[in-house]
C-alpha cells in the first residue's frame, strides 16, 4: 500500500504497477450465470431505502437496504465521518469491499462506496454496515494533491 489514511475516513491505495490494466469488475463467484459484474459507473447514493449490495472476501455477495445517508463511526481514538448506513451482515474481514447496485440486466453494476465495517455496540440492533462515500475518498485525495479516477466499462 503507498497511501493510507485513517483521519475522517479510513482507506487504502494500492499501486498498479507495470504493464496491469485494471478490469473494472465485481467478483460475484456464487452465480453460475453471472460471476462477474462489470462495473458500469460511480453514483452516489440518495435516498433511503436504497436496495445495494455487497461483495464481500468472506461473506461473498449480498444485499440489504439504506438506512442513513449521513453517518458516522468511531472506534477507539478515531472517529470516521462521510459514511452512509446499510442493513447488511457482513463478515469481518469484508472491509474494502465494493458496495454496489445492479443495473436491469443484473451483469453490469453502478459502484456506490465501499464498506468501512460493521457497526456494533451498545444500543446497536441488527444488522449495520457502515459504507464510505466514493465522493469523500476522491475528495480527501484531491486536498493532499493526488488524483485519482474510478475506472470503470462504459
Amino acid at each position: 500500500m503507498n497511501f493510507a489514511y485513517l483521519d475522517k475516513i479510513d482507506f487504502g491505495l494500492i499501486p498498479i504497477v507495470g504493464d496491469v490494466k485494471p478490469e473494472p469488475s465485481i467478483r460475484n463467484t456464487d452465480s453460475g450465470k453471472n460471476r462477474e459484474l462489470i462495473i458500469n459507473d460511480d453514483i452516489a447514493v440518495s435516498h433511503y431505502g436504497v436496495h445495494l449490495c455487497v461483495s464481500g472476501y468472506y461473506s461473498h455477495v449480498k444485499c440489504g437496504y439504506v438506512r442513513s445517508l449521513s453517518g458516522f463511526a468511531s472506534r477507539d481514538k478515531l472517529f470516521y465521518e462521510n459514511l452512509f448506513i446499510v442493513g447488511l451482515d457482513i463478515i469481518k474481514g469484508d472491509s474494502g469491499s465494493p458496495a454496489f447496485s445492479y443495473k436491469q440486466n443484473l451483469m453490469r453494476v453502478s459502484l456506490n462506496g465501499i464498506i468501512q465495517g460493521r457497526a456494533r455496540g451498545e444500543g446497536i440492533q441488527g444488522e449495520i454496515a457502515t459504507v464510505i462515500t466514493i465522493s469523500s475518498i476522491l475528495n480527501t485525495l484531491r486536498k493532499v494533491g493526488r488524483e485519482i479516477s474510478v475506472v470503470t466499462a462504459k
